[in-house]
């Protein structure tokens, strides 16, 4: 397991907050914000989506981004 801060495979990680999170995005930055602005299905890049799915799909429906 990487470091906190640690680049891996071109990208940096920190995992110190995430273990009260309700919902969890993660790949390269470029593939998650690309699906945070709705210009990627999340299904067409690399992203993986842990926890609750439903906040995912509610964050995306709520957000005029």
């Amino acid at each position: 397991m990487a470091a906190v801060g640690e680049r891996v495979d071109h990208a940096a990680t920190d995992r110190s907050g995430l273990t009260g999170a309700d919902v969890i995005l993660t790949g390269p930055a470029r593939d998650v914000l690309l699906a945070m602005v709705r210009r990627a299905p999340v299904d067409e890049v690399d992203v993986r989506i842990e926890g609750d799915t439903a906040l995912w799909r509610s964050w995306l429906d709520l957000t005029p981004l």
